[in-house]
């Protein structure tokens, strides 16, 4: 899966729609037109612009499946009962039970936000997957210095921008004091940090501090290896990585 679940697109939706239904209130009780902007934002209530506010962070949030939406959507209903209550309270033209009917339907729109893929995203914002950067298969030759010591030659397996899994089949470690070792007897760990030189077409380099985040065995098209994050990967390096890996990546096979 790579976009967004379609339970965030509701909430930010509902969120916006609630935000842009103040100023078309305003429109169409005082007959303004869309672009008399003055007229409209002058009969606007401080609570209209607080509702505003928070419709727009909550959309944010939600499109995001940022953690700040759990504070922000409370917020927000709290904002809106209140605008509503004080509509019923200043314009004799707005029953209490329109004002709670509107209170209830922005409770009922917070609906989608407690369904299992919204919660799961809540719960871990790192499985947001429509962030990852796309992978392609392309093997460099890598040179990684952990800081325990020593230094692993391989090659990238795959490459994305942001990362890169290394096969340990054909991989040579040395250790400090100049002894080979097969990279399965030393193995590196989840959490394991290390220095990265990436070789790239005609022999230019990418230098960057890396951090193991997953390691296991062969798996479907994957071989046993492991995968690291780029920690400090400049601009520029980035951005030529990513040309190569449009030049050169292959998918992955199905």
């Amino acid at each position: 899966m790579n976009r967004r679940p379609w339970e965030l697109w509701a909430l930010a939706g509902f969120y916006a729609g609630t935000t842009l239904s103040l100023p078309l209130q305003v429109m169409a009780q005082y007959g303004h037109a869309p672009w008399e902007f003055w007229a409209v934002v002058t009969k606007l209530a401080p609570m209209n612009f607080a509702v505003m506010a928070l419709g727009f962070a909550c959309s944010w949030a939600a499109v995001a499946a940022s953690r700040w939406i759990l504070a922000l959507a409370p917020a927000f209903l709290a904002v809106v009962a209140w605008n509503n209550w004080l509509f019923t309270a200043v314009d004799a033209n707005v029953s209490g039970l329109a004002a709670s009917i509107a209170t209830l339907v922005a409770f009922a729109g917070q609906v989608p936000l407690l369904r299992p893929s919204p919660i799961h995203l809540l719960r871990d914002p790192s499985n947001r997957w429509w962030l990852t950067a796309p992978r392609r298969r392309l093997r460099l030759l890598t040179l990684l210095s952990p800081v325990s010591g020593g230094d692993l030659r391989a090659r990238a397996y795959d490459v994305s921008a942001t990362g890169a899994y290394f096969a340990l089949e054909d991989a040579r470690w040395t250790q400090p004091g100049g002894s080979p070792v097969h990279p399965t007897q030393v193995g590196l760990a989840p959490g394991t940090r290390c220095t990265l030189r990436l070789t790239l077409d005609q022999g230019r380099t990418i230098l960057c501090a890396a951090q193991v985040v997953r390691s296991g065995a062969a798996r479907g098209h994957y071989p046993g290896g492991f995968a690291v994050q780029f920690l400090d990967l400049a601009r520029g390096d980035r951005r030529s990585l990513e040309r190569l890996i449009q030049l050169r990546g292959e998918p992955h096979p199905a």
